[in-house]
């Protein structure tokens, strides 16, 4: 636990006395030198006794930028997930909010300024500092570099040369904090104050403009008709003001134009500062339930009167998104907030446009891929109150709502909800809930696949339950094929990875002007190459992991850590050139259908491709408008999409989605076949889905061909509890890493022994993941099963963590790392 995660006392200086605000930011010491920002989580007047606080420097902000509420709400996070508020904070502030610590170099106040007794280096810093009072240490590195002649100064070096020169007391250092967040200014336009509202003087200029100077007349023109145009201007101090970009683009004008009726007193300019967000409100269609979304509606209003968690469980392409947009109609005109979460960034752009049709508002999409400003402008959005509805990815949870009714957490099953990657390892689902409570707001969990523990706790009536098992416009079912690939490769029928059948299906679908969706849960070329001779594999240097093949770049990178390399020409054990690809990824099968049906137009979705933030809404715009015939994707066309024309969806290989040692796989499998099915014949009476795979037999694929979800829960369900997991039991897994492996697996060792005598058959470990080495890292892991029973899990949580805090403070362990999930998901 880094020391500035945790929440630390400080006093509060008399002339802050009234400044001092629940959630504002402060300026703090921590060490000798170094400043922080930080967030004022709570006043009281419990002196510590162990030390005396230091005193806050500085107070930021004149309101507070984090309510009370949220400070709650982060306390709870750290409570339930194990980690630190800090760590919480971190997740949930845009970056442009955290402010930056920059060291500040000075002349020392004691510094005599004789420069004669100093080094070439130190005397070009001196005078430097002479000419200007201070300097980064970006500065000085750049001053450096322009002074030497072989400009080879690395930072490393500066910073021994300072240590120097404060050793000698020719400089000192100080630390600021630098605001990130930067506001957008633009150049507005608007007609000079004598001419405002004076039309004899406005005449008087047009006549003469009309003799001498054409082009300055059009450009005052256009200033006078843009001016009418309401979406284009503000009034500020009773001038129109219209922005100068538009105004020179409309008037195919440029600034020396501009410039001079400025000098003439006849426009003037200014710079205001503008946002840089561009939400739209939609044309406040009204939309026609067909009687069974109806009677659902009616059937969650009654619900939620009994219940503050309702499950949706409506079959894809039932009309689920336009029972939620009728209830977040019925939100804002009670003057409350909604929050709409989605498990992915792709789905926001799909759904933002139909929302705004039909409700008519404003409304704002917070995700990862806005930018930093961006991010802070929708958080300031929200405290003043701005929007009443916000979309968005796990990460909107931690807006500063002040009046939320209603969360809508659609694809609640989807494992993207869970924070994998650094803590806190939260679920969004569950946490939207907590959050619904503390406002009295109402929580909707929308699913065609509901997770197993929401699906148990709507049949065990902890949450409400709505069915809505009916397609909207009756439409049918796709009808399911599974392809057995052993088959079709015994009788040599494949064609690449494509079986004949899947193969002609997709050309007769398209000579059809239908469209089709190819489903293969891996990105790249290939999972990996190998040499066809003796075997070798070229692996990640940094996991213990195979490299991954991506053709387009030509490069082997791993999906962990990150690491790439340029693709080997032979086999650095036995020499052999002739280096084989095995497995398939989606760009593998883009390239293979490209050559097998020269004339269809391919796109594809998946990490590599939808990099940038219009990525998702191009290639999908495409999709809609029929620009495209097969869509190849990852799990990310699974979810969501709503097209017309999707009369097939293939399957490339179901074997890869059920050959993980997850206790949840099974579980996940059915989902995401039920879920890239359900893509299909939403607007056509013919639809199919055909599934490549080896093990055609498995259970899984077995209960999806008979489109029987109840049945298999049931099945899965009697597993879980046969084997103690969720939903059953609760699970929390620890992982202990280090550069070293001896001193991860001691360290392991110890953590056994001190939680072994409390927790008993509930510990479970300690074992090697799968992957032993990630990021240079070793892993070793503990598993504990607890029961569901409240007071167990707490007591158990308070055990982890008495002994992660000893853990470090063993001298053998202090450069070990663990990380803690509640709740594996």
């Amino acid at each position: 636990m880094p020391l500035a995660l945790k929440e630390l006392t400080y006093s509060i200086p008399k002339e802050f006395a009234d400044k001092i605000k629940i959630g504002s930011r402060v300026e703090v010491q921590l060490g000798r030198r170094k400043m922080y920002s930080g967030i004022v989580a709570e006043i009281h007047q419990r002196e510590p006794l162990a030390f005396k606080a230091k005193p806050i420097t500085n107070v930021l902000d004149e309101e507070p930028i984090v309510t009370e509420t949220q400070i709650h709400f982060w306390r709870w996070i750290a409570d339930y997930y194990l980690c630190t508020t800090g760590d919480v904070l971190m997740a949930a502030l845009p970056s442009g909010l955290k402010l930056q610590s920059e060291t500040k170099i000075k002349l020392h106040p004691d510094f005599n300024h004789d420069f004669s007794d100093l080094e070439n280096e130190e005397f070009t810093i001196a005078e430097a500092l002479s000419n200007k009072q201070e300097l980064s240490l970006e500065d000085i590195t750049l001053i450096l570099k322009n002074a030497s002649d072989h400009k080879k100064i690395t930072q490393a070096a500066v910073f021994v040369m300072l240590e120097k020169m404060l050793y000698k007391k020719i400089v000192w250092l100080e630390e600021e904090l630098i605001e990130k967040y930067k506001p957008k200014l633009e150049t507005f336009v608007a007609l000079h104050p004598s001419l405002n509202n004076n039309e004899i003087r406005q005449r008087q200029v047009f006549e003469a403009l009309e003799k001498r100077a054409e082009k300055q007349l059009n450009l005052l023109m256009f200033y006078f008709k843009l001016s009418k145009k309401e979406e284009e201007v503000f009034e500020n101090e009773e001038l129109i003001w219209v922005k100068k970009s538009e105004l020179i683009k409309a008037a195919n004008s440029n600034d020396v134009v501009l410039n001079s009726l400025c000098e003439k007193e006849i426009l003037q300019t200014q710079k205001f500062e503008v946002s840089r967000l561009h939400f739209k409100s939609g044309s406040d269609n009204t939309f026609t339930f067909s009687s069974a979304q109806q009677k659902a509606l009616e059937l969650i209003e009654v619900k939620f009167k009994e219940k503050d968690v309702v499950l949706l469980h409506g079959e894809t392409g039932s009309g689920k998104t336009l029972l939620y947009a009728d209830l977040i109609k019925k939100t804002i005109a009670q003057g409350k907030q909604v929050l709409f979460m989605l498990p992915e960034i792709a789905l926001t752009e799909h759904l933002i446009k139909r929302l705004q049709n039909w409700l008519g508002e404003e409304i704002a999409v917070y995700h990862s891929r806005y930018n930093n400003h961006q991010r802070v402008e929708i958080w300031n959005a929200m405290l003043q109150q701005k929007y009443k509805v916000v979309v968005g990815a796990r990460s909107a949870l931690f807006l500063p709502f002040s009046n939320l009714g209603l969360v809508i957490c659609d694809e609640e099953h989807d494992v993207s909800y869970k924070q994998l990657d650094g803590e806190p390892h939260y679920h969004a689902r569950d946490g939207a809930i907590y959050l619904a409570a503390m406002y009295k707001a109402k929580t909707l969990l929308g699913s065609a696949t509901p997770a197993l523990e929401t699906w148990q706790n709507a049949h065990q009536n902890k949450y409400g339950l709505v069915q809505l098992a009916e397609r909207f416009g009756n439409m049918p079912l796709p009808k399911i094929e599974l392809i057995d690939l052993r088959e079709n490769n015994r009788m040599k029928t494949m064609k690449g990875n494509f079986s004949w059948k899947l193969l002609s299906e997709i050309e007769e679908t398209i000579q059809r002007k239908e469209q089709v969706l190819l489903f293969q849960n891996r990105r790249g070329y290939s999972p990996s190459l190998y040499c066809g001779v003796c075997g070798w594999i070229p692996e990640c240097t940094n996991c213990s992991v195979k490299l991954t093949y991506h053709k387009y770049s030509d490069s082997l990178s791993c999906h962990y850590c990150g690491f790439t390399r340029r693709v080997v020409q032979s086999c650095p054990s036995c020499g052999e050139t002739a280096m084989k690809v095995q497995g398939f990824g989606t760009e593998k099968i883009e390239d293979e259908l490209k050559i097998l049906l020269p004339k269809i137009r391919v796109a594809r979705m998946d990490a590599d491709t939808m990099r940038s933030k219009d990525s998702h809404s191009k290639v999908l715009g495409k999709f809609e408008k029929g620009e495209i015939d097969v869509l190849i994707g990852t799990q990310m066309i699974t979810k969501g999409l709503d097209f017309d024309n999707i009369s097939l969806v293939g399957v490339l290989s179901a074997d890869n989605l059920l050959g993980f040692p997850d206790f949840r796989v099974n579980e996940r499998g059915y989902q995401i076949l039920h879920q890239v099915a359900g893509r299909s014949g939403r607007k056509n009476n013919a639809s199919k889905v055909m599934i490549q795979a080896l093990n055609v037999n498995h259970p899984v694929l077995q209960w999806f061909l008979k489109n029987n979800l109840a049945g298999f829960y049931d099945y899965e369900l009697q597993f879980r509890q046969n084997l103690l997991y969720p939903p059953f039991t609760r699970l929390i897994h620890i992982e202990i890493k280090h550069k070293q492996v001896q001193k991860a697996e001691a360290a392991a060792n110890w953590l056994h022994e001190k939680l072994l005598p409390s927790l008993g058959k509930q510990l479970l470990g300690p074992g090697t993941p799968g992957i032993e080495k990630m990021k240079n890292l070793y892993r070793r892991e503990l598993l504990i099963k607890l029961s569901k029973h409240t007071d167990i899990l707490k007591e158990t949580k308070a055990l982890i963590r008495q002994f992660l805090v000893e853990l470090p403070t063993v001298k053998a362990f202090g450069q070990v790392l663990t990380d803690v999930d509640v709740d594996v998901y």
